[in-house]
């Protein structure tokens, strides 16, 4: 079994103009967090673990649209509050994810063309204890990992110490294993602007002796929603190839 944790609760200041919220703002025809799930379709033997704003499952119902979506495989948290960042979100879900089960970690606004299954079976075969999902970007909007001799040895938030950009997946072998990385970050105060992210846990997992590696995505096979600008960069490249029902 292998846990997929989407936290999708955060009041993105990106959308706030917009009537409605970002999990459910229309991409292409569909619902962004459809893309979320879709995107690890081909994984076997998983459940969904969703992390959502409780207001906007009140008056929008994405909790009804993620189990319908998920065929009922599923489990929703809903949270009243905001958090300390995307590190302490993950956390409130703690009691679905504290076992030897693998976890994955996603955002909720991105796409990606190629298939996850490959990339997990890759960090399987290389008895990964944490892997990261990258691709080509110096941009400070993103967090980076450093690689050496094929393995990260270390993750800056917001720094590009490398080329390579987290493409906002993240795996664990164990989530009990990353439960205790992001307490350890925690306590040590490893924050960037006053929030805690989960580069941080990927840290205490290459300080603890982990196993920590990469896998690279080509840019053209990685689309991401971050902001309203880049729905709209995908939709004019869908309808620029002839195929909107994609």
């Amino acid at each position: 079994m292998i846990h997929i944790m989407i936290p999708a609760c955060g009041n993105d200041q990106q959308f706030t103009a917009n009537y409605w919220p970002k999990n459910v703002t229309e991409v292409n025809g569909k619902v962004m967090i459809q893309y979320a799930i879709e995107n690890f379709s081909a994984i076997p033997d998983k459940n969904y673990v969703f992390i959502l704003n409780k207001k906007e499952c009140e008056r929008f119902h994405t909790d009804n649209m993620v189990s319908m979506l998920t065929g009922g495989n599923s489990r929703i948290v809903m949270l009243e509050n905001g958090t300390g960042g995307a590190l302490c979100t993950c956390l409130m879900a703690v009691g679905f994810i504290d076992d030897g089960n693998e976890l994955i970690i996603s955002n909720n606004d991105q796409k990606f063309d190629c298939g996850l299954l490959e990339t997990i079976q890759f960090f399987r075969q290389h008895n990964a204890d944490c892997g990261l999902v990258c691709f080509d970007s110096i941009h400070p909007r993103w967090s980076f990992a450093r690689i050496e001799n094929g393995y990260v040895t270390e993750v800056e938030e917001k720094v590009p110490i490398s080329q390579n950009a987290i493409a906002g997946v993240y795996y664990f072998k164990r989530g009990r294993d990353f439960i205790e990385a992001a307490k350890k970050a925690i306590l040590k105060s490893q924050q960037y602007d006053g929030r805690y992210f989960i580069s941080a846990a990927v840290n205490e997992m290459i300080l603890a002796g982990g196993i920590v590696i990469a896998k690279s995505v080509e840019n053209r096979q990685y689309h991401t929603f971050y902001e309203p600008k880049q729905i709209e960069k995908y939709e004019q490249e869908i309808s620029e190839r002839g195929n909107y029902c994609t």
